[in-house]
């Protein structure tokens, strides 16, 4: 599914993921009948210069929801490319009664690689949330470019 979202493309896969993530995760989500759905999110900043992708799945147990992302891949073809771990990927879940955020250390790579990562929001309280991901590109002597990747789960 692709929409445009100020300006900057969003698309939002959901596709047949290998499930990477904590086993106690998996036996809690087991147990309170829920099941674990992948997700994969991307979006493009500047007409595709620089682009940023998450994969990893989430649980729906009704009355809440968890969120994992367990892979992340940031692309940058530009004249100022830093393949260094400089860039961010914040990870923020909007409920009815809640907002949550998990924000990366600034050390994403940029390299155009699957890297692995755990950055997980569990026991969003609330029956829809919507799931945002803030990618920031690092781009020495210049403003860092952002683009914003969102799913309602």
């Amino acid at each position: 599914m692709h929409k445009f979202i100020a300006g900057s493309l969003l698309s939002v896969l959901l596709a047949c993921l290998p499930l990477a993530g904590n086993a106690a995760d998996a036996g809690n989500a087991k147990m309170s009948g829920a099941v674990a759905k992948p997700l994969h999110l991307s979006c493009e900043a500047l007409n595709g210069v620089f682009r940023g992708d998450v994969k990893g799945h989430y649980y729906d147990y009704g009355s809440s929801k968890g969120i994992y992302i367990t892979q992340y891949k940031m692309y940058q073809d530009d004249e100022l490319a830093t393949y260094g771990p400089r860039a961010n990927i914040n990870l923020i879940a909007f409920s009815e009664t809640t907002v949550k955020e998990v924000a990366s250390p600034d050390n994403r790579k940029q390299d155009n690689q699957w890297h692995s990562v755990s950055q997980n929001i569990p026991n969003i309280s609330g029956s829809r949330v919507l799931v945002r991901v803030n990618f920031v590109f690092d781009r020495p002597g210049k403003k860092d470019p952002t683009c914003i990747a969102e799913l309602m789960i």
